[in-house]
């Protein structure tokens, strides 16, 4: 697969950070494209759990089911899903002096490659409105 990595250091606590990114409702909080999340399967953040995504794209809504497949508490987080396109996204979160740093890789095979150029901008954009929203709590 194609993998599209970015990061940013975040002067919150990892477990502060974590509990934050690992909840898919807080997505449309601080990600451009995500303007609903809803839990349809599972219990809250834990594996197995699937949350449905509405997300804007080139003008377009689409929905996605996202499957909760890989949990580290405070650590790390992989969902993987299915439709539009398969593609799985892991966060990863690590102390640092100031704080944390928190790392997102997308894994989309053959269309992140041809979506990275579009991908990468907002990805910055959408970890610098965390980083600010985060800061400012």
């Amino acid at each position: 697969m194609s993998t599209i990595d970015a990061s940013i250091q975040i002067a919150r606590s990892p477990a502060d950070v974590f509990r934050f990114v690992a909840d898919p409702e807080n997505g449309p909080r601080w990600r451009a494209d995500v303007t609903q999340v809803r839990l349809v399967g599972g219990e809250g953040v834990s594996i197995g759990a699937q949350y449905e995504l509405v997300v804007t794209a080139m003008g377009q809504s689409m929905s996605s089911v996202a499957e909760v497949t890989e949990l580290e508490p405070d650590r790390s987080i992989r969902m993987r899903a299915t439709k539009p396109m398969k593609m799985e996204v892991e966060y990863h979160v690590s102390p640092t002096s100031d704080g944390s740093d928190f790392a997102i890789r997308i894994d989309a095979g053959i269309m992140g490659k041809m979506m990275a150029p579009m991908v990468r901008p907002s990805l910055e954009r959408d970890l610098k409105q965390l980083k600010e929203l985060l800061e400012a709590e």
